[in-house]
């Protein structure tokens, strides 16, 4: 075991070594910039951010909304005819948003939101999903450049009568996951352009373990696991062009976590040999350069108010807080805007994040400086 472990330890050296020449010889700042408020959910390549706002005609309602560089405030995207509210999940990063128009329906004395999942572009406005119709109570989850969507289902296979999440593309049509021996995928949370996903899975053996999985058309679902027997639950959240996937590492036993990236070539590796948080570390990015973004959230929230913290990893800095990256925002102890989480990044390094200010939440993009 410990011949293992040191060749464990060798191997993500080396893997991080081979890695280290992406890297910048110091921490990327950035600039922050308030556009006002709402809840943002994505960042296209242009700087274009989606989002949902409350107006005031109805301040208990969301609407879906972008924020447009050089706008003076949101521009509203509208909902389908009949319901009463909309929201945004996400958009490309060429600019097509994915997203929810809502109606109220009677459920016995109550009444539930029920969302229809619609795309929009400037120029096609609201557009609905042909697969609306067969998965009524579906979820869309992550969308890439060439409008292609991962979701999860609500209706069974045709083939061999099993709920599986799936992958629709225009031309194409619905393909489903197939898991592998004891491994049922959840749905693809990431997406990137050469339609390769990953995402959490099920153990069929173990309800109580979390599996990674890898998947694309060509090489179907592939299983990703943890280098650690400790740190043995591993819950993958993004992925970029290249194909490399990053995420968490999970001690089921006291909760504490690493980061971790994969790739076909080099397979995992931990991030953090000597170290480890209490809070999840849910990265929201790995860009080319394998800097990886994300949010240190406190998933038992020990004090019942820590809210996440959002950070930057790279090879030569590690894990820093965003709050000391930010120029002209006061000292990282006391920042003049805090930021509640990080959202996304853009191929041009622009962060879309929201904060609280004025006891209202914000959409504030973090401009890199050059």
């Amino acid at each position: 075991m410990r011949l293992r472990a040191i060749r464990t330890g060798l191997t993500a050296a080396i893997t991080l070594c081979c890695l280290l020449g992406a890297q910048t010889a110091q921490a990327q700042k950035y600039r922050l910039v308030n556009l006002g408020p709402g809840i943002p959910t994505g960042i296209a390549n242009d700087g274009t951010i989606s989002g949902h706002v409350r107006t005031e005609a109805n301040w208990a309602d969301y609407y879906a909304a972008v924020w447009k560089t050089g706008d003076t405030g949101p521009t509203l995207l509208g909902k389908f005819p009949g319901d009463v509210y909309s929201t945004t999940s996400a958009i490309s990063g060429a600019g097509t948003v994915l997203g929810y128009s809502y109606r109220y329906e009677a459920a016995g004395h109550y009444q539930i939101a029920r969302g229809a999942p619609f795309t929009w572009t400037a120029a096609t406005g609201l557009q609905a999903l042909p697969w609306q119709a067969q998965h009524t109570t579906t979820g869309a989850h992550a969308i890439n450049n060439l409008g292609h969507i991962s979701s999860s289902s609500s209706a069974k296979d045709p083939t061999d009568d099993r709920y599986k999440p799936f992958l629709w593309r225009p031309n194409t049509g619905i393909t489903y996951l197939d898991g592998i021996a004891g491994t049922s995928p959840h749905y693809i949370k990431s997406l990137n352009d050469q339609d390769q996903g990953t995402g959490t899975a099920s153990d069929t053996n173990d309800p109580q373990m979390t599996k990674g999985f890898f998947w694309s058309p060509s090489t179907g679902v592939k299983s990703i696991s943890s280098p650690s027997s400790t740190y043995s639950d591993i819950v993958p959240t993004t992925i970029n062009s290249q194909g490399q996937v990053a995420g968490f590492l999970r001690d089921p036993k006291t909760g504490r976590t690493k980061l971790f990236t994969w790739s076909a070539r080099y397979g995992t590796t931990n991030l953090m040999l000597l170290n480890s948080y209490a809070e999840e570390l849910v990265a929201v990015s790995i860009d080319k350069n394998y800097r990886v973004i994300g949010n240190r959230d406190y998933f038992y929230r020990p004090d019942g108010n820590n809210p996440p913290v959002g950070f930057v990893w790279s090879l030569l800095t590690g894990l820093k807080d965003i709050h000391s990256l930010i120029v002209d925002n006061g000292p990282a102890s006391a920042p003049v805007v805090t930021l509640n989480r990080l959202v996304a990044v853009n191929e041009s390094g622009q962060i879309v994040a929201s904060a609280r200010i004025n006891d209202q939440p914000h959409v504030v993009r973090l401009d890199p400086v050059r």
